[in-house]
């Protein structure tokens, strides 16, 4: 992936650079905060059902 490559590491690698990357296991979808929105229209817009057309879909999310 793009933030383990050599030149990134490298860049936050430098003395004043505050930033520090936490690496998730590859699947992991408690500590990932989109899956949760995922799941919730998952489970409440697209579950079963079909919208003919976009903006039917759109306005049910």
């Amino acid at each position: 992936a793009y933030h383990r490559c050599a030149a990134v590491k490298k860049w936050l690698s430098r003395p004043k650079c505050r930033i520090h990357l936490i690496q998730l296991p590859a699947y992991c979808p408690h500590l990932n905060p989109i899956e949760r929105l995922w799941a919730v229209l998952h489970a409440h817009v697209t579950h079963n059902r079909f919208y003919p057309t976009q903006k039917q879909f759109v306005n049910a999310v």
